[in-house]
């Protein structure tokens, strides 16, 4: 039966802890968020083995891999969100933040961290990822009608120093 009780609702906080370029984040929060809120999105890449006796329809099928994405839409565009969400840029005086690498750019060992997912109802549990990165289309909309918002991506890819199972990140009570 159903337990209207477990219906949750509200709105969360995200923290960015990690070494970016030369700067070093404990606990960064990433500010107000857009009443579209944050979303994480968890996917199974699974591999699919047909056989005669089964037709088109698959015998077995194998995990190939999980990812995850976090998409935050920041309505607090600050220094620091800035250059957090643009990948290799440059932090320099009064402010300025130069931005666009080369190809090759080693984004995994230079311009990741951990995201912490905390509902401001503490009854409600937490999610924790490991290696987050900032990649993917980034937008700011400029207009008379609305906030400007900084929407961000992020891309979540397995820690393979941690246990199988364990790699991604993890949710718990709070």
């Amino acid at each position: 039966m159903a337990n209207t009780n477990n219906i949750q609702l509200g709105p969360a906080t995200v923290a960015f802890s990690g070494t970016i370029g030369s700067i070093a984040y404990t606990s960064l929060d990433l500010g107000a968020f857009t009443t579209d809120g944050v979303v994480v999105s968890i996917t199974d890449d699974v591999v699919e083995v047909a056989t005669d006796q089964t037709g088109t329809a698959p015998a077995r099928i194998f995990l190939g891999g999980q990812t995850a994405t976090v998409t935050t839409p920041m309505s607090e565009e600050v220094f620091d969100q800035t250059y957090l969400s643009l990948v290799g840029s440059v932090s320099g005086t009064d402010n300025r933040i130069d931005f666009g690498r080369s190809a090759g750019y080693d984004v995994g060992t230079n311009w990741s961290g951990q995201l912490t997912i905390t509902p401001t109802d503490a009854t409600r549990d937490k999610w924790v990822f490991y290696k987050c990165h900032p990649i993917g289309e980034k937008s700011f909309n400029y207009n008379s009608t609305s906030e400007t918002v900084l929407n961000v991506e992020w891309r979540i890819t397995p820690d393979t120093s941690l246990d199988d199972g364990k790699r991604l990140g993890y949710r718990s009570s709070q």
